[in-house]
């Protein structure tokens, strides 16, 4: 497939050849050729994300923003973004911000984080420090544990509701 065809299969019409080449040096781009022949309205919503992250890459970027990069996504989809946004942050030198309703997003990929409540900052730090079983209540009104997951430092917020009895 033409490097131009592509770009129009991605909601990009007109795009120099030197900003598609600029993608075709991200990691995202072996996912455009994935889907690229499908067409817009025939990918999935994680496809689609994954092509407007490629979309903004393209403008060579020092911060890349995202709002809700995951929202609606099934869970595969949820896993292939956050880790393209991780890899970006560590391999393509750029600064990620991102916004999430999911805890474990930011255990998974951030170094930082902000926690806003009622429109303020409630605590900024390492997740670690910020997403507590008392933060959660306070922020939330939700009662969770938060839980060590595997070996790498990995944590996750379970509701206490929901815990299962043996």
């Amino acid at each position: 497939m033409a490097v131009d065809t592509l770009a129009r299969e991605i909601g990009r019409v007109e795009l120099p050849l030197g900003v598609l080449t600029a993608v075709i040096d991200t990691p995202v781009f072996l996912w455009l050729l994935a889907f690229g022949r499908r067409g817009w309205l025939r990918i999935s919503g994680g496809e689609r994300q994954l092509a407007l992250i490629a979309r903004a890459l393209a403008q060579a970027p020092r911060v890349l923003v995202l709002d809700e990069p995951t929202a609606s996504l099934d869970f595969g989809n949820q896993l292939r973004v956050l880790e393209q946004v991780r890899r970006l942050a560590d391999e393509g030198g750029l600064a990620v911000d991102f916004s999430t309703h999911h805890p474990g997003h930011t255990f998974a990929v951030a170094d930082s984080m902000a926690l806003l409540h009622d429109g303020r900052l409630a605590r900024f730090g390492p997740p670690a420090d910020v997403l507590t079983a008392e933060m959660m209540r306070e922020v939330y009104g939700a009662e969770v544990d938060v839980l060590p997951v595997g070996d790498a430092g990995m944590r996750m917020c379970v509701p206490r509701a929901l815990h299962r009895r043996a």
